[in-house]
């Protein structure tokens, strides 16, 4: 009788391969900062979810617009229509970078800035814009502190500015400026007063005075010293004052009076 042969103890057990968890083995192998994109993705989720609850609630719908600043030029109601922004809009919804650039398109802005007050208050500062001379060319414009022809001079009461001539209005007028506050800060110049300062690229400065009035040559430097050099001939023209049309102050040691 043939004998059956009994299988093995290897073969007579039964081999169970235990499921690949392919999704936990890569969580384990990953770099550190790709375990936490689950969690990031969650809270990107609600926080987007609390922002768009917040931009759509009632609650926080605009009722006050607070706008501050020492105005003279520009009034209030200039300044909201010029925003875009109203009451009733979502104080979070709105952009408050956009309704700066609104504001800032007023030619009497200097700068301005807008802030939320939580619940319903919407704050607006606004700096106006300080001319401090104008400017002659086809028109008549103000100049701002910062060398700037900003706006065309039209019903406004503020006048009473030196006048810069020999410019364009797309010129830098710094070099201007810095010739203006040199003559401002001579505690004597106020003897002679200041009616307009001319420019000339190949002469250099001019102005004209208040009193006589006189056209005054300055030329491109050595400022200082020329203008000591009009304070002595201006006291010893003393009653001839009213004689003077022009002095010519552009050389190193003298000056030439016209009469």
């Amino acid at each position: 009788m043939k004998k059956v042969k009994e299988p093995g103890i290897l073969e007579s057990q039964m081999v169970v391969k235990k499921p690949k968890h392919h999704l936990r083995r890569f969580f384990k192998r990953a770099p550190k900062f790709l375990r936490w994109v689950p969690g990031f993705l969650l809270i990107i989720i609600i926080g987007v979810a609390l922002w768009w609850g917040i931009t759509k609630n009632p609650y926080f719908a605009i009722q006050k617009i607070d706008v501050v600043g020492d105005l003279t030029q520009i009034n209030i109601d200039q300044i909201l229509n010029a925003s875009k922004v109203s009451v009733g809009q979502n104080l979070f919804g709105v952009s408050l970078k956009e309704i700066e650039e609104n504001i800032l398109q007023e030619p009497w802005v200097e700068s301005v800035s807008v802030r939320r007050q939580a619940p319903s208050t919407l704050w607006i500062y606004v700096k106006e814009q300080n001319p401090v001379a104008l400017l002659l060319t086809d028109k008549l414009y103000f100049v701002s502190a910062r060398g700037i022809a900003f706006k065309e001079v039209e019903q406004e009461s503020c006048r009473d500015l030196p006048v810069f001539t020999g410019f364009e209005k797309k010129d830098s007028l710094i070099t201007a400026l810095n010739f203006l506050h040199f003559l401002e800060g001579s505690s004597d110049f106020d003897m002679f007063g200041l009616s307009e300062i001319h420019y000339n690229e190949a002469t250099g400065f001019s102005l004209v005075t208040l009193l006589g009035p006189m056209e005054v040559r300055f030329g491109k430097e050595g400022f200082e010293a020329k203008l000591n050099r009009l304070k002595n001939i201006w006291t010893q023209a003393g009653d001839k004052l009213g004689r003077v049309k022009g002095i010519d102050l552009d050389y190193s040691d003298k000056a030439f009076v016209k009469l």
